[in-house]
Protein backbone atom coordinates (compact mmCIF):
# COMPACT_ATOMS: atom_id res chain seq x y z
CA UNK A 1 0.00 0.00 0.00
CA UNK A 2 1.33 3.43 -0.88
CA UNK A 3 0.47 6.97 0.17
CA UNK A 4 -1.96 7.43 -2.71
CA UNK A 5 -3.97 4.43 -1.49
CA UNK A 6 -4.09 5.74 2.06
CA UNK A 7 -5.46 9.04 0.77
CA UNK A 8 -8.67 7.14 -0.06
CA UNK A 9 -9.33 6.54 3.65
CA UNK A 10 -11.97 8.87 5.13
CA UNK A 11 -9.46 10.88 7.17
CA UNK A 12 -5.87 9.84 6.43
CA UNK A 13 -4.54 12.20 9.09
CA UNK A 14 -6.25 10.05 11.73
CA UNK A 15 -4.67 6.68 11.01
CA UNK A 16 -4.45 5.04 14.43
CA UNK A 17 -2.23 2.17 13.46
CA UNK A 18 -0.45 0.53 10.60
CA UNK A 19 0.52 -3.10 10.15
CA UNK A 20 4.00 -3.81 8.85
CA UNK A 21 4.66 -7.17 7.17
CA UNK A 22 7.32 -8.75 5.02
CA UNK A 23 6.68 -8.03 1.37
CA UNK A 24 9.91 -9.09 -0.28
CA UNK A 25 12.23 -12.00 0.43
CA UNK A 26 14.81 -14.00 -1.46
CA UNK A 27 12.57 -17.03 -0.93
CA UNK A 28 9.30 -15.75 -2.42
CA UNK A 29 7.25 -18.23 -0.35
CA UNK A 30 8.19 -16.26 2.79
CA UNK A 31 7.03 -12.89 1.46
CA UNK A 32 3.25 -13.13 1.85
CA UNK A 33 1.94 -15.32 4.73
CA UNK A 34 2.15 -12.77 7.53
CA UNK A 35 0.52 -9.98 5.52
CA UNK A 36 -2.36 -12.25 4.55
CA UNK A 37 -2.82 -13.53 8.10
CA UNK A 38 -3.22 -9.90 9.18
CA UNK A 39 -5.51 -8.85 6.32
CA UNK A 40 -8.87 -9.37 8.02
CA UNK A 41 -7.68 -7.80 11.28
CA UNK A 42 -6.23 -4.80 9.46
CA UNK A 43 -9.46 -4.31 7.51
CA UNK A 44 -11.45 -4.56 10.76
CA UNK A 45 -9.19 -1.83 12.20
CA UNK A 46 -9.43 0.29 9.02
CA UNK A 47 -5.64 0.16 9.01
CA UNK A 48 -3.27 -0.27 6.08
CA UNK A 49 -0.83 -3.16 5.73
CA UNK A 50 2.54 -1.78 4.69
CA UNK A 51 5.09 -4.09 3.11
CA UNK A 52 8.77 -3.96 3.96
CA UNK A 53 11.97 -5.80 3.32
CA UNK A 54 13.24 -7.84 6.21
CA UNK A 55 16.46 -5.93 6.66
CA UNK A 56 15.58 -2.51 5.23
CA UNK A 57 12.62 -0.15 5.43
CA UNK A 58 11.75 0.99 1.90
CA UNK A 59 11.86 4.75 1.32
CA UNK A 60 8.18 4.93 0.34
CA UNK A 61 7.15 3.28 3.62
CA UNK A 62 9.48 5.51 5.64
CA UNK A 63 8.03 8.60 3.95
CA UNK A 64 4.48 7.47 4.65
CA UNK A 65 5.19 6.78 8.33
CA UNK A 66 6.81 10.20 8.70
CA UNK A 67 3.86 11.94 7.03
CA UNK A 68 0.92 10.16 8.68
CA UNK A 69 2.49 9.36 12.07
CA UNK A 70 0.19 6.55 13.26
CA UNK A 71 -0.10 5.91 16.99
CA UNK A 72 0.97 2.27 16.63
CA UNK A 73 3.19 0.31 14.28
CA UNK A 74 2.21 -3.34 14.55
CA UNK A 75 4.83 -5.66 13.09
CA UNK A 76 3.53 -9.02 11.91
CA UNK A 77 6.06 -11.84 12.10
CA UNK A 78 9.21 -12.57 14.05
CA UNK A 79 12.72 -11.25 13.70
CA UNK A 80 13.50 -13.87 11.07
CA UNK A 81 10.98 -12.02 8.89
CA UNK A 82 11.52 -8.39 9.97
CA UNK A 83 14.61 -7.45 11.95
CA UNK A 84 14.25 -5.46 15.15
CA UNK A 85 16.23 -2.61 13.58
CA UNK A 86 13.62 -2.25 10.82
CA UNK A 87 10.72 -2.39 13.26
CA UNK A 88 12.37 0.15 15.55
CA UNK A 89 13.12 2.50 12.66
CA UNK A 90 9.47 2.35 11.56
CA UNK A 91 8.20 3.17 15.05
CA UNK A 92 10.75 5.96 15.49
CA UNK A 93 9.82 7.61 12.17
CA UNK A 94 6.14 7.55 13.17
CA UNK A 95 6.86 8.46 16.80
CA UNK A 96 4.60 5.49 17.52
CA UNK A 97 4.27 2.61 19.93
CA UNK A 98 5.83 -0.56 18.54
CA UNK A 99 3.96 -3.86 18.86
CA UNK A 100 5.04 -7.20 17.40
CA UNK A 101 2.69 -10.13 16.79
CA UNK A 102 4.63 -13.25 15.95
CA UNK A 103 5.18 -16.96 16.31
CA UNK A 104 7.92 -19.43 15.46
CA UNK A 105 6.37 -20.30 12.07
CA UNK A 106 3.93 -18.75 9.61
CA UNK A 107 1.22 -20.86 11.25
CA UNK A 108 2.13 -19.78 14.77
CA UNK A 109 2.08 -16.16 13.62
CA UNK A 110 -1.31 -16.74 12.02
CA UNK A 111 -2.65 -18.13 15.31
CA UNK A 112 -1.16 -15.19 17.25
CA UNK A 113 -2.85 -12.74 14.85
CA UNK A 114 -6.13 -14.66 15.24
CA UNK A 115 -5.86 -14.26 19.03
CA UNK A 116 -5.49 -10.50 18.63
CA UNK A 117 -8.38 -10.52 16.14
CA UNK A 118 -10.64 -12.20 18.72
CA UNK A 119 -9.61 -9.65 21.35
CA UNK A 120 -10.38 -6.87 18.84
CA UNK A 121 -13.92 -8.11 18.32
CA UNK A 122 -13.72 -10.34 15.27
CA UNK A 123 -16.16 -13.24 15.53
CA UNK A 124 -14.78 -16.76 15.70
CA UNK A 125 -18.15 -18.38 15.01
CA UNK A 126 -17.12 -18.91 11.38
CA UNK A 127 -13.34 -18.70 10.94
CA UNK A 128 -12.02 -18.52 7.40
CA UNK A 129 -9.14 -20.91 6.66
CA UNK A 130 -6.82 -21.03 3.67
CA UNK A 131 -3.64 -22.90 2.88
CA UNK A 132 -0.41 -21.40 4.09
CA UNK A 133 1.52 -23.11 1.30
CA UNK A 134 0.52 -20.67 -1.45
CA UNK A 135 -1.03 -17.22 -1.50
CA UNK A 136 -3.93 -16.95 -4.02
CA UNK A 137 -6.71 -18.41 -1.87
CA UNK A 138 -5.72 -16.46 1.24
CA UNK A 139 -5.46 -13.31 -0.88
CA UNK A 140 -9.02 -13.84 -2.12
CA UNK A 141 -10.31 -14.82 1.33
CA UNK A 142 -8.94 -11.83 3.27
CA UNK A 143 -11.55 -9.28 2.16
CA UNK A 144 -14.38 -11.80 2.55
CA UNK A 145 -13.25 -12.71 6.06
CA UNK A 146 -13.02 -9.02 6.94
CA UNK A 147 -16.46 -8.33 5.49
CA UNK A 148 -17.94 -11.13 7.60
CA UNK A 149 -16.09 -9.88 10.69
CA UNK A 150 -14.11 -13.10 11.08
CA UNK A 151 -10.41 -13.96 11.37
CA UNK A 152 -8.45 -15.60 8.57
CA UNK A 153 -6.21 -18.47 9.69
CA UNK A 154 -3.56 -20.22 7.59
CA UNK A 155 -3.32 -24.01 7.71
CA UNK A 156 -1.23 -26.69 6.06
CA UNK A 157 -3.65 -27.73 3.36
CA UNK A 158 -1.89 -30.97 2.48
CA UNK A 159 -0.97 -32.49 5.83
CA UNK A 160 -3.47 -32.83 8.70
CA UNK A 161 -0.59 -32.68 11.19
CA UNK A 162 1.47 -30.09 9.34
CA UNK A 163 0.35 -27.02 11.27
CA UNK A 164 -0.56 -28.17 14.78
CA UNK A 165 -0.58 -24.66 16.24
CA UNK A 166 -3.38 -23.45 13.95
CA UNK A 167 -5.20 -26.77 14.12
CA UNK A 168 -5.14 -26.45 17.92
CA UNK A 169 -6.28 -22.82 17.74
CA UNK A 170 -9.21 -23.74 15.52
CA UNK A 171 -10.13 -26.63 17.82
CA UNK A 172 -10.24 -24.30 20.83
CA UNK A 173 -11.97 -21.30 19.27
CA UNK A 174 -13.73 -21.90 15.97
CA UNK A 175 -17.38 -22.88 16.09
CA UNK A 176 -17.52 -23.21 12.30
CA UNK A 177 -15.14 -23.04 9.37
CA UNK A 178 -15.24 -21.49 5.93
CA UNK A 179 -12.64 -23.47 3.98
CA UNK A 180 -11.28 -21.59 0.97
CA UNK A 181 -9.92 -23.60 -1.94
CA UNK A 182 -10.50 -26.96 -3.56
CA UNK A 183 -9.16 -30.37 -2.63
CA UNK A 184 -5.98 -29.72 -4.62
CA UNK A 185 -4.93 -27.15 -2.01
CA UNK A 186 -6.81 -28.34 1.09
CA UNK A 187 -7.37 -32.07 1.09
CA UNK A 188 -10.43 -33.85 2.41
CA UNK A 189 -8.24 -35.41 5.12
CA UNK A 190 -7.26 -31.94 6.35
CA UNK A 191 -10.89 -30.77 6.33
CA UNK A 192 -11.95 -33.90 8.23
CA UNK A 193 -9.23 -33.36 10.83
CA UNK A 194 -10.29 -29.74 11.30
CA UNK A 195 -13.95 -30.72 11.59
CA UNK A 196 -13.13 -33.11 14.41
Amino acid sequence: MVAEDIASYEDPARIGRVYLALGDAEDASRAWPDALSASALAAHDHAPVLLTEGDRLPDAVADLLTEYRPDEVIVIGGTAAIRDSVAEEAAELADAELVRISGDTRYATSAAVADVARESGLDDADVWVATGLDFPDALAAGPAAARSGSPLVLIDGRNPGGAPVTTDWLGRHAEGLKVVGGTAVITDDVVDSLSR
